[in-house]
């Protein structure tokens, strides 16, 4: 069952999915660090679309995640894939990229 949240005007459905195939017309996934290893699969389904893609394993900012939360010297950091950002057709605003590690 999703769960219905407002921010603003705007509604974000938040859905858990069991695995790859139940994926589908979504903005946002995050990749959590127990199935990383599915982040190609899921590549693959949501080929070109604009979907940003959230992973939180070292390594899966390299293998094509959009957004890759790592920890550096002891503290959170991301690492933003500036070509899967181009493939998936999203903009990043300044005050991200500068945050952000470049890969």
């Amino acid at each position: 069952m999703a769960e219905v949240k407002k921010a603003g005007n705007r509604t974000i459905v938040i859905r858990k999915f069991g695995n790859i195939d139940q994926v589908s017309n979504s903005e946002i996934v995050f990749v959590a660090k127990e199935a990383g290893s599915q982040l190609k699969p899921l590549l693959d389904k949501v080929g070109a679309a604009n979907t940003l893609v959230i992973t939180e394993e070292e390594g899966l900012g390299l293998e094509g995640s959009n957004i890759n939360f790592v920890i550096r010297g002891g503290k959170l950091a991301f690492e933003l894939n500036k070509s899967a950002m181009e493939r998936a057709d999203l903009k990043v605003s300044t005050e991200l990229s500068r945050l952000a590690i470049i890969i």
